[in-house]
């Protein structure tokens, strides 16, 4: 029988508490983990998001015993094989791997000028901006 973490861990009641119990539940913690009352706590709003959907569940008849029935289904589940501990050792290749080296490429036209190399590289950006200008004015213009 696997252990599984339900709704009734989260909010730290018994399976068969009542719904008043459950309200109290969620409203204690609730009033201790807010957001508003840990500023600074990332994970108070973690909390607080697993706190609400718990109550959800468990405050509404139908979806409790929706959640009652899959913790019977999974409980009742074989325990799963545990995974081996050792891996199996590697296949060796046949051959002895080689590593592969990039093909020359020609070198891009470098030139001492920073002004040039920098338009050579951001030149599509300047372009864009004046065709936005442009635009900007025709649309004034004929406006």
């Amino acid at each position: 029988m696997p252990k599984v973490r339900t709704h009734y861990d989260n909010l730290k009641v018994a399976r068969d508490a009542p719904p008043e119990v459950i309200r109290a539940a969620y409203k204690s913690l609730s009033q201790k983990y807010h957001p508003d009352r840990n500023p600074g706590d990332p994970k108070a709003s973690r909390t607080m998001t697993i706190i609400n959907a718990a109550y959800r569940v468990l405050s509404d008849p139908d979806l409790r015993r929706k959640h009652d029935e899959w913790i019977r289904k999974v409980e009742a589940e074989p325990p799963a094989k545990p995974r081996p501990t050792t891996r199996p050792a590697a296949k060796r290749p046949s051959r002895p791997l080689t590593p592969k080296t990039p093909a020359p490429q020609a070198p891009l036209f470098k030139s001492n000028d920073k002004i040039v190399n920098h338009l050579r590289r951001y030149g599509w950006v300047y372009l864009f901006l004046v065709l936005v200008e442009c635009l900007l004015i025709a649309t004034m213009l004929l406006s």
